[in-house]
């Protein structure tokens, strides 16, 4: 929901302290694929992911690769967050985010200059 819609991943890989939680893409075997598509409909909070919590993400499609810092929050209003989630970057992260390489080196996606 996060990685792919709000984010744009194709391919994401999630691990928390080194240890994977979540892989898709080319290349896994038909138990692996099983295993990530049983971790879909759990919280976070159901696979040890809780406040403070750094995940560190990458997409297998291009070289997109960052850390989220989880952080809860004991009531989020439904009509200001009707996803359920809050979702924050620092400035770093929203010039980069979204930018893909192709084949050729150059990039694409948002961009940081202002017109």
């Amino acid at each position: 929901k996060v990685l792919k819609g709000r984010l744009a991943m194709i391919e994401p890989c999630v691990e928390s302290n080194n240890c994977g939680l979540y892989e898709c893409g080319e290349g896994l075997e038909p138990d692996e694929i099983a295993r990530a598509e049983k971790l879909l409909p759990r919280t976070l909070d159901s696979l040890g992911i809780v406040h403070n919590s750094i995940l560190t993400v990458r997409d297998q499609q291009t070289d997109l690769q960052f850390e989220i810092s989880i952080a809860h929050v004991d009531e989020l209003k439904e009509e200001e967050f009707p996803e359920g989630f809050d979702l924050q970057m620092d400035s770093a992260a929203s010039t980069t985010l979204g930018k893909r390489k192709r084949e050729d080196g150059t990039e694409t996606g948002p961009s940081s200059k202002k017109a």
